[in-house]
């Protein structure tokens, strides 16, 4: 399995900063003063190699399969249901948090018979009243699609990321107009 990573906007920098001093390094003739004129080519080729391959003290952690998995249903949600950040911004109803709250609440589902119905059926009308009844009211119903309590978690933190990102592009807004 392939692994990707995540950088933080901080470890990005520091990542910058890492290959920069180091190309700095490189291109400084001082750098080679000490080295003979016939190993200086390797010398330089060695200090690049270094820069690539010694991670700064940041270095980012492995990504999981669960963040994989969540980043992969926010990216099928825009692509497979057209669920854009323009979409989405027009939800200034927090009915994409509400979502999330409704999948993960149904992966919280403890009763065994009601989840065993949810797995089976996977459609709103198999999730318990007390459940399908905070899905939000300007949603259709039939969106609401139990498959596993793994991928209604999926689904939540998928959701979650969406509102998340509403959000700070609401604060970026208003910090704009302020």
């Amino acid at each position: 399995m392939t692994r990707g990573f995540l950088l933080s906007a901080d470890e990005a920098r520091a990542w910058a900063v890492h290959l920069f001093d180091a190309a700095q390094k490189i291109m400084d003739p001082s750098t080679l003063d000490d080295v003979p004129e016939d190993k200086q080519a390797e010398a330089l080729q060695l200090m690049a190699i270094e820069a690539l391959t010694k991670a700064p003290p940041c270095a980012p952690a492995p990504v999981s399969k669960a963040i994989s998995d969540v980043v992969a249903e926010r990216r099928r949600q825009i692509d497979a249901e057209g669920w854009t950040v323009e979409h989405d911004d027009q939800h200034t109803d927090y009915s994409i948090s509400r979502a999330a709250a409704v999948y993960a609440l149904m992966a919280s589902e403890a009763c065994k018979a009601n989840r065993a119905v949810m797995d089976g059926f996977k459609r709103a009308s198999s999730v318990p009243a007390e459940i399908s009844s905070l899905w939000p009211l300007a949603w259709r119903m039939d969106w609401l699609k139990p498959h596993s309590r793994r991928n209604d978690l999926v689904r939540a933190g998928a959701l979650i990321l969406a509102e998340i990102e509403r959000l700070d592009r609401l604060s970026e807004v208003e910090r704009a107009n302020a």
